[in-house]
């Protein structure tokens, strides 16, 4: 039986431990994955990869959060893939720039699929 190609996500965040974890979370409910380290790690992996979505942390070395929007807001291929900021402040003075959601870190399973597939329609956690 041929399944369906995954549905993909873009995680951006520094810290390591949260990329995997939220790798992990999304694999196991049949997501397709990839990571960056940061704003411009994952610009450049952009340039071969189209995720249905992005995750993305606020504050991180090299490219924060709100520089790598605004260069992704720039781009008319990049411009339309949502965008899900995940932060553990509760006061983002940047998040007029046109994000699809917040998650609040630290992010739980239930919270990060609800979120994931609204945006991309994926299969129901298990």
């Amino acid at each position: 039986m041929s399944m369906a190609p995954s549905v993909s996500v873009l995680v951006v965040d520094d810290d390591p431990d949260i990329r995997e974890v939220t790798e992990m979370t999304l694999r196991a409910s049949g997501f397709s994955v990839k990571t960056a380290a940061n704003g411009k790690e994952a610009l450049d992996m952009l340039e071969s990869v189209c995720p249905e979505l992005i995750l993305l942390d606020v504050m991180m070395p090299i490219m924060d959060g709100p520089e790598f929007r605004q260069c992704q807001r720039r781009s008319p291929n990049l411009v339309r893939i949502p965008t899900v900021v995940m932060t553990a402040s509760s006061a983002e003075p940047w998040l007029d720039v046109a994000i699809a959601d917040t998650l609040r870190k630290p992010v739980g399973r239930d919270a990060l699929l609800r979120v994931v597939q609204r945006f991309c329609c994926a299969p129901e956690p298990h």
